[in-house]
C-alpha cells in the first residue's frame, strides 16, 4: 500500500486508480468515504481518452453507492490534494 501510495501522489494515474478502487471497496481497510472516493474522482473528471473508460466505470460505481455527504466531502477533498500536491 505505501508503494502505491506513493506512485499515487507522484500522479502515476493507473495507481491512483487502482489505490481508489482498493480503498473504496475495503480492500485496503475501512469502508467506503469520501477519503476513498479522492482519486477515483480526480481521474474521472480529468481529460478523458478512451482508455480511461474502465476509471470513468469504477468512479461512477463508487458515486453511484455514497452518500451526498461522501461525494460532496470528496471534491472538497480533491481540491485540497491538487492545491498542495506540488
Amino acid at each position: 500500500m505505501n508503494w502505491l501510495d506513493l506512485a499515487a501522489r507522484k500522479g502515476h494515474a493507473p495507481a491512483q486508480a487502482l489505490l481508489g478502487e482498493m480503498m473504496f471497496n475495503g480492500e485496503a481497510g475501512g469502508r467506503a468515504t469520501s477519503a476513498r472516493l479522492m482519486y477515483l474522482t480526480w481521474l474521472a473528471n480529468r481529460r478523458a481518452t478512451p482508455r480511461d473508460q474502465g476509471i470513468i466505470d469504477l468512479h461512477a460505481k463508487a458515486l453511484a453507492s455514497a452518500s451526498e455527504a461522501d461525494r460532496r466531502a470528496a471534491v472538497a477533498m480533491l481540491e485540497n490534494y491538487l492545491r498542495h500536491r506540488d
